[in-house]
């Protein structure tokens, strides 16, 4: 019974898991492309990308002569906006059907599908949005909309292949965000170190602008902890945001890959280190800020020395009532 169950669990597994990815050419573009299905180690966004790319290739090869030169330009628009949807890489979630792949036109996260996005580039965002709230899991069959008729008789695609640009879409439950925000020891007081160098130094940069010293030593020595400062908030900058899946709350290890259609209800988990991020950016500015006033202090004050040590002179006459005349010369510096 055990044995039997498993299997039946098994085959229903599989049986889902190669759920293809059109309603129109099924998996044809990722078996065409490597000679296999996919499986339930298959990277939902490589699947999406090969989809894509295959259905842009057979599109592009297809002979249109027959169509009007205007729809002939509208159409190789449209490839090429599809060629730039898959390129930009944001795809939709469904999230609201765990037990099939459906195409969702836009997503709660705003993430739109193919053909939503080459609608919303050349009839707008809002036209797109209409649509969504009426047909957001349909199929382009089954969109009974004028706006939808409209813009395919335009677009210089029949309605057949832009069905067949359609992916469907793997179930995704819904997105955390898990806080992990430590800032280790050493960056923690380099930080505070070199920190308090550059505050130190704009302040004694400061004082020099106002007083008009010719120390050089201070706005060097502020160049250097700016640099310093800067190069230690960029290379400690928390990496991307990390991420985990849970399915029906357990987590698994996926290595970077999504399931293709396995059981339950998959969960993203980002995670983010925000304190560290804000004390990275809180050490290049102020680095930055060093820098720019020991510049200042530096340049600006070879300009002053330059105009102090110009030199003029003043000759004057004088008559005296008895000796004659007085001649007097002043120079300054």
């Amino acid at each position: 019974m055990g044995i039997a169950a498993f299997l039946g669990m098994t085959l229903a597994s599989t049986q889902k898991q190669v759920q293809p990815i059109n309603a129109v050419i099924g998996d044809e573009s990722y078996l065409e492309t490597f000679g296999r299905r996919p499986d339930n180690q298959t990277s939902e966004t490589f699947r999406i990308e090969t989809h894509l790319a295959y259905v842009t290739t057979k599109l592009r090869s297809r002979n249109v002569s027959y169509l009007p030169e205007n729809l002939q330009k509208k159409r190789k628009q449209m490839l090429e906006l599809l060629q730039q949807y898959r390129d930009e890489g944001r795809f939709p979630k469904n999230y609201d059907h765990p037990d099939e792949r459906r195409p969702c036109f836009i997503d709660r996260d705003g993430a739109i599908c193919a053909v939503g996005y080459l609608i919303e580039q050349t009839a707008g965002r809002e036209v797109a949005e209409r649509i969504n709230a009426r047909h957001q899991y349909d199929y382009i069959q089954d969109m009974d909309m004028p706006e939808v008729k409209e813009w395919i008789q335009q677009s210089g695609l029949t309605e057949e292949e832009c069905a067949m640009i359609q992916p469907s879409y793997f179930s995704y439950g819904s997105s955390e965000y898990v806080s992990r925000n430590r800032i280790s020891t050493a960056y923690g007081i380099s930080s505070g170190i070199v920190g308090g160098l550059s505050l130190g130094i704009s302040a004694l940069n400061i004082h020099q602008l106002q007083t008009g010293s010719n120390d050089k030593w201070i706005p060097a020595i502020g160049m250097l902890s700016g640099a310093g400062e800067i190069v230690l908030g960029l290379i400690n900058r928390p990496e991307p945001l990390g991420t985990a899946y849970k399915i029906d709350g357990k987590y698994v290890d996926m290595k970077n890959m999504i399931c293709g259609g396995c059981y339950g209800t998959l969960t993203e988990v980002y995670y983010t280190n925000r304190h560290q991020e804000i004390l990275s950016w809180a050490n290049v500015s102020l680095g930055a800020l060093t820098m720019a006033l020991s510049s200042w202090n530096l340049f600006h004050k070879k300009e002053e020395n330059q105009k102090h040590f110009q030199t003029s002179t003043r000759y004057g006459v004088t008559a005296l009532p008895k000796s004659g005349i007085r001649i007097t010369m002043l120079k300054s510096f």
